[in-house]
């Protein structure tokens, strides 16, 4: 009780002879504003279920953010700019001119294309709003369906009509009548780089959308043949060096190929794009996102703004499938067997980066048979991602040996048919380069 009497005494005391500045609090003496950042802190902590590491990931992104915001808003501010003078970057265009841009948007009318069609529809007025903010172009979009349309989206006009009213024969239209054309993506590529009326001087793009092979499929059909490279081929010589190409390849694409050449329907897509300067969509792979995001994109590669898309070599893995204990072990109709599947790099100055892989099977016909209880006959397992991490380069080429990086699966069948399976690898990575180069910036001191 004493103790207590002798600390209230001493707080209650007015008097202090101390001329001392009364100290702030550490709160009053440091303040950071950052006005994206979550307030209060706890509620962010609250409301975000992650590891301590994640949480300071997090943070770390927000910090980083706004640090960002702030140098960004700075260096604005400065008044000389210079140049390196090995490579500039800032191309020539006037970023206060509006230059003309047409962009053709073009759906494969097959009903599994409806959902595209409808998220499209949705996100294309943001898109452009957004894309005009980043990238100042007089933007026109139109929309066409192959050989149909959507009913309720923007696909509400067929090609070969709009073809019709300006004056061309349906004896000078490359894709088909009716319900094959509804999948002539290739072609209808050349039909709107030879037909369309684009606006003089205009920045010219076509965007693609499809899930069959560029020349379509027929029913039952999941090879692809000559006719569907000759459609790519076309396509990309219709568009020479005057139209960008971007495409979409659908979910369900992937069970299109060659089997002969191992070239998918999806790599088709990809070298149409990349041939002439535009960039390629898959879904399948995993990096569609928002078609918000990919029309901005789109529009900001055709308006020749300060940025837009390299022209990519292709640049791939290798992959080698092994089994068997001896020469004459094969996978019999019934039968459990580790499946090796090995990736490899080529390449001496690349990196493949998170190299994500899944498989499926496919039968002679494009099915495989189910057993009376509704499961497949044949199985390839794990379904799931199957993760390689990096693939540093040469791995799998050094002194002669067989490395590289491996993972095993296991192809179950029971009272499958005879003939030949195809393993179908679906796959996405990133491409690393190990680059250095110099930059020189002339700045000139004057006489003070």
């Amino acid at each position: 009780m004493k103790m207590k009497q002798s600390k209230q005494k001493t707080k209650g005391s007015a008097k202090s002879t101390s001329t001392k500045p009364k100290e702030k609090k550490a709160k009053d003496r440091i303040k950071f504003v950052f006005p994206e950042f979550p307030k209060p802190v706890s509620a962010f902590f609250r409301s975000h279920s992650h590891s301590r590491s994640g949480l300071i990931k997090e943070l770390c992104k927000l910090l980083n953010k706004e640090a960002n915001r702030l140098l960004r808003d700075d260096c604005a501010a400065r008044h000389f700019v210079v140049d390196s003078i090995f490579r500039p970057c800032e191309q020539s265009l006037d970023i206060g001119a509006a230059k003309p841009v047409d962009l053709v948007v073009i759906i494969d009318t097959s009903s599994s294309m409806n959902d595209e069609a409808d998220d499209l529809t949705r996100d294309a007025p943001a898109a452009i709003q957004r894309a005009q903010e980043r990238c100042v172009s007089d933007l026109e979009v139109t929309f066409f369906g192959l050989e149909g349309t959507f009913p309720n989206t923007k696909f509400n006009t067929k090609l070969r009509d709009h073809l019709h009213t300006l004056g061309i024969a349906d004896d000078h239209i490359e894709h088909r009548f009716g319900s094959l054309g509804k999948e002539d993506g290739g072609w209808a590529i050349k039909d709107v780089c030879d037909h369309f009326n684009w606006r003089p001087d205009a920045s010219r793009a076509i965007f693609f959308l499809g899930d069959e092979p560029l020349a379509g499929a027929l029913p039952a059909n999941v090879h692809m043949d000559q006719e569907d490279i000759k459609a790519a081929d076309d396509a990309i010589k219709a568009a020479g060096d005057k139209v960008k190409i971007f495409t979409y390849a659908g979910r369900g694409i992937e069970v299109y190929f060659d089997p002969s050449t191992g070239v998918r329907a999806e790599d088709e897509y990809s070298r149409v794009s990349n041939a002439t300067g535009g960039l390629a969509y898959s879904e399948a792979a995993g990096n569609i996102g928002e078609f918000q995001q990919i029309l901005e994109e789109i529009i900001c590669a055709t308006s020749g703004g300060l940025c837009g898309p390299v022209k990519v070599p292709e640049i791939r893995p290798c992959f080698s499938l092994k089994w068997g204990d001896g020469e004459n072990d094969r996978i019999e109709t019934d039968d459990v067997e580790v499946l090796c599947l090995t990736a490899t790099n080529p390449y001496t100055n690349v990196t493949f980066k998170d190299l994500t892989l899944f498989l499926i099977i496919i039968g002679p016909d494009g099915t495989v048979a189910k057993l009376p209880d509704g499961t497949p006959s044949v199985v390839i397992k794990p379904y799931s991602m199957i993760c390689f991490g990096d693939i540093t380069p040469c791995a799998g080429y050094k002194d002669g040996k067989s490395s590289g990086v491996s993972r095993e699966v296991v192809l179950i069948s029971r009272g499958a048919q005879e003939g030949t399976y195809y393993v179908l690898a679906a796959y996405c990575y990133s491409v690393e380069f190990k680059l250095a180069y110099g930059s020189i910036f002339p700045i000139e001191l004057v006489k003070s």
